[in-house]
């Protein structure tokens, strides 16, 4: 629960309680990692599945039950740092350094501190820094009201600025870099909603903000542009990774099919995206068209585009075109995604469009350090063989039911993935999940397999709505999202938690109904594409 009192946001009821929460998580964190008894399957899994001989290779174990002790660890690790998003018992940036701190106390991956170190910065680290800093130079030469303009200049009032919002992020992202798109239109959101407010408060409709209204807008935006990750083989890494285990099952996937399979549920999705937020949330004020004409008008008195938007536009336009068409075409590039995303921190100093100084203060450290956080704790679940342990204990339980063949098997297989994808990255989930659910669809003898059973593990791996760490576009909405005259953040991180569960149960509906129960029964499989992925991995 929360109040506000002078324009700032405090939290009332229990949430109130930080030094409580900090001693539940620390308390947590104490009682799984060193009262609970380490399970005799944790330990089966670090000696049979090889974990325990790659962490006693670097020197960081001298059994199985170490090496199981410490996949623990990082589960009550895990455990501890939720709490801490989930009721903002310290700020979000610094409950992410617990990660990394544990990992150096405990060796957590390799004998030397560079070997921790290595887990919480890659190629994706500086595509994140880049992509907030992009955000703040847009919006700081008002190149973001021009992207307002373009995309909801037709919409009016309020009902249909948030369906064209959420359905055609949705189908955007499928094609186009989500968290691109995050960071463009973050400031364009909070454009919006301050000139809807300012337009209601000259009418002596509303005192203050309407705070409702900002997170309506800000939800609605990062969970539209999460759904569209079902939409093509290009919308992200984990489509990519399950495209190449279908290969390697002698039974690859076409683009063109891929998309026949998921992108029917991305304008559905979007559609109950915007059905979510409208029910969710009950905001003062209801016409947005004050908002849109107002950015609108101020694009008239400026004329054409400045110097400064000319530049930032080219710079977004360089970055998407150096983002999408190499994986698009299926290139290899050395530059990645995190190389083109530097340019958003050299280009706009380089080309004096932004103050660099200015430009340090208004990026989302705290955000960044967030994403930072949630890659290395993605990593020793993995090395640790923590993830594994979770898949092949929930597994163990759908075979115990008999839950193994068909919407019985695709099912708790989303499920999980769904969930572990928000404490992983999705790349990192399909990468775990992938082999496991393809194995058990071609045990299944169902004819739509293994391409059923992986496009539930995929598509759902799109659904990280819950936890702010779950997708860069939820770290990337809450860096940017600010209240344009005070700079305050219009999310919380508990705000993912409160938010996010249900439309992440509501996601996973529609994709059962609408693609396990009818899209695959009406598109179909193609024939003989069981006993083909069978032959192949038979023939070794």
């Amino acid at each position: 629960m929360t109040t506000e009192h002078d324009g700032v946001l405090e939290s009332s009821g229990i949430l109130a309680h930080k030094t409580f929460w900090l001693a539940v998580g620390f308390g947590l964190f104490a009682l799984i990692g060193f009262v609970v008894p380490v399970p005799m399957s944790l330990v089966e899994v670090a000696e049979e599945r090889g974990y325990h001989k790659a962490m006693a290779e670097k020197g960081l174990s001298d059994s199985p039950r170490e090496t199981a002790w410490k996949a623990k660890l990082v589960i009550a690790i895990t455990i501890m740092v939720i709490v801490f998003f989930a009721t903002d018992a310290m700020p979000i940036g610094a409950a992410a350094l617990t990660i990394p701190f544990f990992g150096y106390v405990f060796g957590l991956d390799g004998p030397r501190p560079s070997d921790i170190a290595k887990n919480f910065f890659s190629d994706a680290a500086f595509f994140i820094l880049g992509v907030l800093a992009l955000g703040y130079a847009v919006a700081e030469v008002g190149l973001h009201s021009r992207i307002a303009a373009l995309i909801l200049g037709r919409a009016y009032g309020f009902r249909r600025p948030i369906f064209t919002l959420t359905i055609v992020m949705a189908m955007l992202s499928s094609f186009i870099s989500a968290h691109a798109l995050a960071a463009f239109l973050a400031p364009v959101m909070a454009a919006v909603y301050y000139g809807s407010v300012k337009a209601a408060q000259q009418k002596g409709t509303i005192q203050g903000h309407d705070r409702e209204l900002a997170k309506m807008l800000m939800i609605a935006l990062t969970y539209a542009m999460n759904v569209g990750g079902t939409g093509s083989p290009v919308a992200g890494g984990r489509n990519a990774i399950m495209m190449e285990y279908f290969s390697d099952y002698g039974v690859p996937m076409s683009f063109a099919r891929w998309m026949m399979y998921g992108f029917p549920m991305v304008p559905v999705l979007g559609l109950f995206v915007a059905f979510y937020v409208m029910w969710m949330f009950n905001p003062k004020v209801r016409d947005l068209t004050p908002g849109i004409e107002a950015i609108k008008e101020e694009l008239r008195r400026k004329g054409p585009m400045s110097y400064g938007e000319k530049v930032m536009a080219g710079i977004m336009a360089l970055l998407l075109v150096l983002w999408i068409v190499p994986e698009a075409v299926g290139m290899e590039t050395r530059l990645g995604i995190g190389g083109p995303a530097l340019l958003a921190l050299l280009l706009p100093p380089l080309f004096r469009v932004v103050d660099w100084e200015r430009m340090l203060r208004g990026i989302a450290w705290d955000a960044w350090f967030v994403y930072l956080g949630a890659m290395g704790l993605g990593a020793f679940m993995k090395y640790t063989g923590a993830a594994y342990w979770i898949a092949d204990t929930f597994i163990d339980v759908l075979e115990t039911f008999g839950m193994n063949q068909g919407l019985a098997l695709w099912i708790p297989l989303s499920l999980l993935s769904g969930t572990i994808t928000n404490f992983m990255s999705d790349g990192a989930t399909t990468a775990l999940l992938g082999p496991i659910a393809l194995n058990m669809g071609l045990l299944s003898g169902n004819a739509a397999e293994p391409w059923a059973s992986g496009l539930a593990v995929a598509f759902s791996t799109s659904f990280a709505h819950f936890l702010i760490i779950g997708t860069p576009n939820n770290v990337i909405i809450y860096g940017l999202g600010r209240y344009p005259d005070t700079g305050e953040r219009i999310l919380h991180p508990a705000d993912f938690v409160r938010y996010g569960l249900p439309i992440w149960l509501i996601s996973l509906a529609v994709m059962w109904v609408l693609t396990f129960a009818i899209v695959f029964s009406v598109v179909g499989f193609p024939e003989g594409l069981l006993k083909t992925a069978e032959a192949f991995v038979d023939g070794g």
